[in-house]
């Protein structure tokens, strides 16, 4: 899955990272796209890749993320890692 116009800026990098989830395989998102649809999900501080929400999110933001196995509280959702940049590379 490629993101259309996003391949050549640094973030397009983490972009094509995140299409390896399972869950997100939309083709052709851009990154508004991503991150209306996805923008409020927790990111893995593991993998870098989006996470589920998981039981306790609520008071203690318990997520667990669906390609590496990582469970526990999450710091950061995909709006706030791509606003500040967040992502390796």
């Amino acid at each position: 899955m490629l993101f259309k116009d996003f391949t050549q800026h640094s973030s397009g990098l983490y972009l094509r990272h995140t299409e390896e989830n399972e869950w997100l395989g939309k083709s052709g998102m851009t990154e508004e796209q991503l991150l209306k649809e996805f923008g409020s999900q927790p990111v893995c501080p593991k993998c870098e890749r989006p996470a589920w929400r998981d039981k306790g999110w609520k008071k203690e933001k318990r997520a667990q993320c669906n390609h590496c196995g990582w469970a526990g509280i999450a710091s950061v959702t995909v709006k706030e890692y791509m606003e500040n940049k967040m992502y390796k590379g």
